[in-house]
């Protein structure tokens, strides 16, 4: 859809598109409101350039016929033009082809007496058969398989959303804690299967499957009007890392979970403050169920010290060609955190931000993809992972709270 030949009316500057299909509720919205949208068939595919802005002359024109609401518009009233496909009513005489939506925008709109009128058309085309009550699929939650004294620290994780399958159907991904129906043909036992997902780089809105953990499948009889909860069992906790599947060699490298004699990771050269141990409940990482926690990395921030900065001691040699290589990660923090990596060229050091996290009141974990910068460097021999914060000009003191640092990756 494209309005940009409107952009010389003022009144219709404001438009945009809220989704990739227009509804009634859903259409064209303008800073002053709703507009009215009336519908009818292209004799022909094309798109109209220059709508004359004359109600008259505008239904003449070759490309539209019999708008069905063409008494909504009036010569005083502009037009705007969207081009698109729905399926077909024959109330309506609605086909598959393109359609032309004349919308006309009015500072308050009164959807019910028009959306009364196209039910009226469509409800002569529908299908009268009696649609069976769906079954419903709970999620409330995914996590983590506890597991004590791993070498790259606490099992946390955040899973967001489920990718979820029923005997091999796709439903789609859902944001969690999520409800959804399962229509079925007969009831009884189903195979469901769900991907968990993450928010990449600590963006809500840039989710996807996340490669390293196995996904969860059990079989479970379905029946319609009842709500099924899986995981089974009551128990969210059961993914854990995929160390066999997609080739295997899956590599968890601990970078930092403080548990350890020594620092793995270090202050670098830029940095005019590091890390101290904290073993404080109040602040330290609160560790999973049957899991223990005694100390999480803790930075300050204050006057003279307003730049912290650590890099991994160890370099690693990462994949490339577009591969993904994720650090992992927990963090409490007043200040923005840069995560990035240091790339060792011939004759060259780069040094790429890759994600930066916002200040969090409580503990939070992130999954930041390295791919872009890692594929980016082809003839890069190895890297180096690095954190940093800056002090905030807010006249206060800051903290960077982090614990199980990881980095994950297949070689």
């Amino acid at each position: 859809s494209n309005l940009q030949y409107l952009g010389s009316r003022l009144e219709t500057q404001g438009f945009r598109l809220e989704s990739y299909r227009v509804g009634l509720g859903n259409g064209l919205v303008s800073p002053n409101g709703k507009c009215r949208i009336s519908v009818g068939k292209l004799f022909k595919r094309g798109i109209q350039k220059q709508m004359p802005w004359d109600l008259a002359h505008g239904i003449e024109n070759a490309l539209i016929g019999n708008p069905s609401f063409p008494q909504l518009l009036n010569k005083q009233q502009s037009l705007a033009l969207m081009s698109g496909g729905v399926a077909s009513h024959g109330g309506l005489q609605i086909t598959k082809r393109s359609l032309l939506y004349l919308c006309r925008m009015q500072e308050s709109f009164t959807r019910t007496w028009l959306l009364g009128l196209v039910l009226a058309g469509m409800m002569a085309s529908c299908d009268q058969e009696t649609v069976e009550e769906p079954a419903f699929l709970h999620i409330p939650s995914l996590g983590l398989v506890p597991e004590p004294g791993a070498v790259w620290g606490n099992t946390s994780s955040k899973v967001t959303t489920a990718w979820v399958e029923v005997d091999g159907i796709n439903l789609g991904a859902h944001h969690l804690p999520a409800t959804l129906p399962i229509l079925m043909d007969q009831e009884g036992p189903k195979e469901i299967r769900l991907y968990p997902g993450i928010n990449i780089n600590g963006i809500s809105s840039f989710r996807g499957i996340y490669p390293f953990y196995t996904d969860y499948v059990t079989t479970t009889t379905l029946k319609r009007g009842v709500t099924t909860t899986v995981p089974l069992g009551n128990n969210p906790k059961v993914l854990s890392y995929d160390f066999s599947g997609l080739g295997g060699n899956l590599v968890v490298a601990p970078l930092e979970n403080f548990e350890s004699v020594g620092q793995r990771m270090v202050a670098t050269l830029q940095s005019d403050t590091s890390w101290i141990l904290t073993s404080d409940p109040l602040l330290r990482f609160p560790a999973p169920s049957a899991e223990t926690n005694v100390y999480s990395g803790l930075a300050i921030l204050d006057t003279g010290l307003s730049r912290f900065e650590v890099h991994s001691m160890d370099r690693y040699v990462l994949p490339k060609l577009s591969a993904n290589v994720y650090v992992e990660l927990d963090y409490l923090c007043s200040v923005p955190i840069s995560v990035g990596v240091i790339a060792y060229r011939p004759g060259q050091i780069l040094q790429m931000p890759t994600a930066t996290l916002n200040p969090t009141k409580t503990w939070n974990h992130a999954y930041i993809n390295l791919v872009t910068e890692v594929s980016g460097v082809p003839d890069a021999s190895d890297f180096r992972i690095y954190l940093g914060s800056i002090k905030l000009a807010n006249g206060k003191l800051d903290t960077v709270l982090v614990d199980n640092i990881r980095l994950v990756y297949r070689p």
